[in-house]
């Protein structure tokens, strides 16, 4: 069949064949269905969980694991904190001996308005293998015929998007890791740019939702620090740090108290490393092929990797001083004045500012136009 030999969505595990399966670009558009799978497949022992800035930006491959150990990055695009618990638990049904997780945290995953997105299914998680439904969708559906037809003209075309060889991460660094999952031509225009920046910006300030902060997923992360605790799992908690343009949309959408308040009551529940702000990584300037972003809510692998520097060896040299605070109840409110004192010096010395500025307003602008219009 068709469908299972080009196998668009690596979920079958058939042969890879060069000029016909090998790359599969509209893998990362179905992250919920080929990680459920994977999972199944890897069983690993260590796993990154979060969102699509994990996705993009944690390295399985920085553990040097022993042999028949492996480290998976199951992050997922728009994830919700239910949506995360349930790939825990589903790691935890195919792996019992799960030794280490990763939990990289975001202020839109505990919004009651985030609902959970169309490709979450139930009925594929804690699984020992595929479900028949999705077995079923992926062989016959249209969706999965015209997603093999574009794979084997990308393929036919020597594209070099999307080569996926295992471990859940997403990587734009020019080439292949060894378990490295996307590899982007050299030509194409470098992350980082303003362009990518604008259109990031643009999307959030326009489409974003009214937040109101979840008890029930506050609930959900205590349950998993309470699995943890129970099967000896060790366990750590961050925040991502977003640019600092992606933290002034939060100022511009009047959302800069409710995003303190989650930070009070996330560090209620347990000690978590909090990287998000204005400090010397997420302040870098926006210009072409960026070091630390591939735009205002991704980090790159170079910023993961000192996420971890600093999670798993605090006190390495290599890290900035000002990257990543241990938040408690007993230094939270010392920790927000000082953010929120960093903001003053980076708005009176970045221009960057001044971007998602012009951004809101001429969003504010459009709203008023449309308005009125159909007044």
């Amino acid at each position: 069949m068709f469908n299972f030999v080009i196998d668009p969505y690596d979920v079958f595990n058939t042969p890879r064949l060069a000029g016909i399966n090998q790359s599969k670009p509209k893998k990362f558009t179905h992250d919920m269905l080929f990680k459920a799978i994977e999972v199944t497949r890897i069983k690993p022992t260590v796993i990154f969980l979060g969102s699509s800035r994990v996705q993009w930006g944690l390295d399985p491959t920085y553990f040097n694991l022993p042999d028949r150990e492996t480290a998976y990055n199951l992050g997922l695009q728009r994830a919700n904190m239910y949506e995360v618990k349930r790939y825990f638990d589903h790691a935890i049904a195919n792996q019992p001996n799960l030794k280490k997780v990763v939990l990289g945290i975001d202020f839109w995953m505990f919004s009651e308005t985030i609902k959970n997105t169309p490709a979450f299914n139930e009925d594929r998680l804690e699984q020992q293998q595929i479900s028949f439904q999705d077995a079923l969708n992926v062989l016959f559906s249209l969706d999965a015929f015209e997603s093999s037809q574009a794979t084997l003209m990308d393929n036919l075309k020597n594209s070099k998007e999307n080569l996926t060889v295992g471990s859940g991460k997403i990587l734009i660094q020019g080439n292949v890791f060894s378990n490295g999952i996307l590899k982007v031509d050299k030509s194409r225009k470098n992350p980082g740019s303003i362009e990518n920046f604008t259109k990031g910006l643009t999307n959030s300030i326009a489409y974003s939702s009214p937040f109101k902060l979840s008890q029930e997923r506050l609930q959900l992360l205590k349950s998993i620090i309470e699995t943890c605790q129970q099967k000896g799992i060790a366990l750590t908690i961050f925040i991502s740090p977003s640019h600092a343009t992606d933290m002034e949309g939060l100022h511009a959408l009047g959302l800069w108290s409710d995003f303190e308040e989650w930070k009070r009551e996330v560090s209620k529940i347990a000690p978590v490393w909090d990287f998000s702000g204005y400090n010397s990584i997420t302040t870098e300037p926006i210009a072409k092929n960026m070091k630390y972003y591939l735009d205002s809510s991704h980090y790159r692998k170079e910023t993961g990797d000192l996420i971890l520097n600093r999670l798993l060896s605090s006190q390495d040299k290599t890290i900035p001083n000002d990257f990543g605070v241990l938040i408690t109840p007993e230094n939270i409110e010392a920790h927000l004045v000082k953010i929120r004192s960093d903001r003053e010096k980076w708005l009176k010395n970045s221009p960057d500012g001044q971007l998602v500025r012009e951004i809101k307003n001429k969003q504010t602008k459009k709203q008023t136009k449309n308005k009125s219009g159909k007044e």
